[in-house]
């Protein structure tokens, strides 16, 4: 019993129901959720040698009939459908069939598949992805993410891309579409980074991504930007960042909140009181 191998298999179709018990609301809070609720299809098998990593795997299927997440800080409502099929053993297979869903009825999907020879992510080797979303807000997927509770992240995306990549083939790489970002915040106390009033417009096209005229507010200093990556097979990257009045030391990222000075940015919709 030093080593339990542990194996198990989920068949059936599963239902989340909303609950209101204590228990259950206290549990979905520490996860930024305020309500759950929908039912799905399960196929799935996993195994454990308990005490070495390396010899676990996991495979099979997830059909959503559709989730529903209602988030606990706005009460902002995802929604999502669609298939992930997975194989996580010695190589790594994760296939997203037309995951359809909405953030405030705002709708996005992505579709695809990514795969390697390895059981980690960094194993990766093959990306084929498409990715669309109209006017989707950020602040509701933050709420949910595993995010500092002093971290702030908001802004509107808008995306219409595809994304093919093969490790070891430069030519078969190739990136297409737009993504467009505005009302961009991000805010990160322990490294002193304030991004406000963030808009960004990439594009892409001929094996190119094309930094449009983009403006940002970093640490309290306008910064535009325009170039991009002129082949995406040799990483020329090319940058113009222009500012009316720039402070460098401002721009730099602290490397601890014991280094933050007593003039640290303010959260936005904030004020510091004198």
């Amino acid at each position: 019993f030093e080593r339990p191998l542990l194996s198990s298999s989920v068949l059936g179709p599963v239902y989340i129901a909303a609950d209101t018990t204590e228990s259950i609301q206290s549990l979905l809070a520490r996860y930024g959720v305020h309500a759950i609720q929908g039912n799905a299809k399960i196929d799935l098998k996993a195994r454990y040698q308990s005490g070495d990593a390396s010899h676990w795997n996991a495979s099979g299927l997830i059909h959503m009939h559709y989730l529903d997440i209602t988030t606990l800080a706005s009460e902002s409502r995802l929604m999502i459908k669609g298939s992930i099929d997975a194989n996580l053993s010695e190589s790594l297979t994760i296939k997203c069939s037309k995951i359809r869903g909405s953030i405030n009825e705002a709708p996005f999907l992505i579709d695809g598949l990514a795969s390697g020879k390895g059981p980690s992510v960094r194993d990766i080797d093959l990306v084929d992805l498409e990715v669309s979303a109209e006017q989707t807000e950020l602040a509701p997927v933050a709420e949910i993410l595993p995010l500092d509770k002093e971290q702030l992240l908001a802004g509107i995306i808008e995306a219409d891309a595809s994304l093919r990549y093969l490790r070891g083939a430069p030519a078969e790489t190739s990136l297409s579409g737009h993504i467009r970002g505005r009302e961009f915040q991000y805010f990160d106390p322990s490294h002193g980074i304030e991004i406000d009033q963030g808009e960004c417009r990439l594009e892409f096209r001929d094996n190119r991504i094309i930094l449009e005229d983009s403006i940002i507010l970093l640490n309290g200093q306008t910064l535009m930007c325009q170039g991009g990556i002129n082949n995406l097979n040799n990483g020329n990257l090319a940058l113009r960042i222009n500012s009316p009045q720039l402070n460098v030391d401002k721009l730099i990222p602290r490397t601890s909140a014991d280094e933050i000075s007593t003039d640290q940015p303010q959260k936005p919709g904030t004020s510091r009181r004198l």
